[in-house]
């Protein structure tokens, strides 16, 4: 999407100022859930600056992280922060969109997204792209916003979103319009039901979900069938 090179420069400073900092906890949790073999590969797809990528390798130190996306401006600043953190034999930056995983059939342990799944349009096919790539036995890892479905959680996040997002956004950079597309995301994004549908059609078993801070963050996880949980 277009939106996106343009706010690259404030992104992580923003990501984090807009989730008063939980982001970070929400990604060591989620990342917390999975137990990779000794020596995994972890796909980070619509990895944006590698925060949830950098956070894998930091848990799980002998794996090696493929950290995708389609945006090359994002990738060039995700590249110097995992540059300056000493994570760079860990972390290979990709350049490519999630329709199209540089990675032949069965040849990764998880595939990880966080706060990407919104932006993808056409979901089944991606997620059944995830279940292409994982090896038998492999993770899915998803983490993503959405409203609360408690009403009064609802309406107070729903005012967060359309009113408050976009003024904040614009004190810190000149695309208040992308952060206002990007609360609109939230808002339409479906119900935990309906992912969780999704993924048990594209293929995937042992599907959960768990809702974290007010009820706004997912955590969705699921395994491709093939060969006993780890």
């Amino acid at each position: 999407m277009h939106l996106f090179p343009k706010i690259v420069p404030r992104y992580d400073f923003l990501n984090h100022f807009l989730s008063f900092g939980r982001d970070r906890a929400w990604r060591r949790l989620a990342v917390k859930q999975i137990q990779p073999p000794q020596g995994s590969v972890w796909m980070d797809v619509a990895t944006g600056t590698a925060d949830l990528a950098l956070e894998a390798v930091r848990q799980h130190p002998d794996s090696l992280a493929l950290a995708v996306d389609f945006v090359a401006e994002m990738i060039r600043l995700g590249q110097k922060k995992v540059d300056r953190m000493g994570a760079t034999e860990h972390i290979r930056f990709v350049l490519a969109d999630a329709m199209h995983l540089p990675a032949v059939d069965g040849s990764v342990d998880v595939v990880s997204v966080a706060f990407g799944l919104r932006n993808m349009a056409d979901r089944p096919s991606v997620l059944h792209e995830f279940y292409r790539v994982l090896k038998p036995g492999g993770k899915l890892l998803i983490l993503e916003m959405a409203l609360p479905q408690k009403k009064w959680q609802k309406t107070m996040f729903s005012f967060y979103l359309r009113r408050l997002i976009p003024t904040i956004a614009a004190l810190f950079s000149q695309h208040a319009i992308a952060y206002a597309y990007l609360g609109d995301s939230i808002a339409n994004f479906p119900p935990a039901g309906d992912i969780i549908e999704l993924m048990r059609k594209a293929g995937f078993i042992k599907t959960a979900c768990r809702s974290l801070t007010f009820g706004v963050p997912h955590l969705f996880v699921g395994q491709r069938s093939g060969s006993a949980e780890r």
